[in-house]
């Protein structure tokens, strides 16, 4: 049975050993034409053949957000994924196990407010938290005006609390790091953590190495 070896070099990317033949369907599976292509001066001038290919065949990488679409690919083939722990990073596709009961008594402690008035999270919005924590990675949708912050503000806490790691949070412009500070004070008003000891702001002027997690 043919097989592919998978191992995770780093948090971003996995390393996935096969033979030639595999690695090309893999580089036509991993490929799609990019909206406009044709109109572009590089596929004009005969450079570029339109396509982005997310499989780079010569050093056999794959970013390791898409492990669920590579077992898609080997299931209808038969191809065997065997899985190398790395020490550091573990295995492509790992996944915690989430108590709901002990998840639903820690958002209960958090005393979560918004204008100094008790709330609780709707339950699309703990959906959304139990699949962040359970797949450790995903890609959580939610429209406008849905609690995006509330999502993000709980899983920060979760993670700082209850798994003792660190957090980044990335927005996309600098007036999202005050509003989004600001979000994270409204909700926690009428509990006793501090925001002010425990986040810290970047963007320009403000000092990038601090003690904060």
């Amino acid at each position: 049975m043919d097989k592919l070896v998978i191992s995770q070099k780093n948090f971003s990317v996995m390393d996935v050993q096969t033979d030639m033949g595999i690695a090309n369907e893999l580089t036509d599976f991993f490929s799609f034409f990019v909206p406009g292509y044709k109109y572009m001066p590089a596929f004009r001038n005969k450079v570029w053949d339109g396509k982005i290919r997310l499989f780079n065949s010569q050093s056999q990488e794959l970013p390791v957000g898409l492990f669920s679409y590579l077992e898609e690919f080997c299931g209808p083939r038969g191809y065997q994924i065997e899985l190398e722990h790395n020490n550091y990073y573990g295995v492509p596709g790992a996944t915690v196990d989430v108590d709901p009961q002990e998840l639903s008594d820690f958002i209960n402690g958090m005393n979560l407010s918004t204008k100094g008035t008790r709330i609780n999270p709707r339950g699309y919005q703990i959906e959304a938290i139990c699949e962040g924590l359970h797949r450790k990675r995903a890609i959580l949708l939610s429209p406008t005006g849905s609690g995006k912050s509330l999502i993000i503000y709980v899983l920060m806490r979760y993670l700082l609390e209850k798994m003792d790691k660190k957090a980044l949070i990335i927005v996309p412009t600098t007036s999202l790091v005050q509003q989004m500070y600001s979000d994270f004070e409204d909700y926690a008003l009428l509990d006793d953590w501090d925001v002010e000891e425990n986040c810290h702001r970047i963007y320009s002027g403000k000092e990038k190495n601090v003690g904060k997690r």
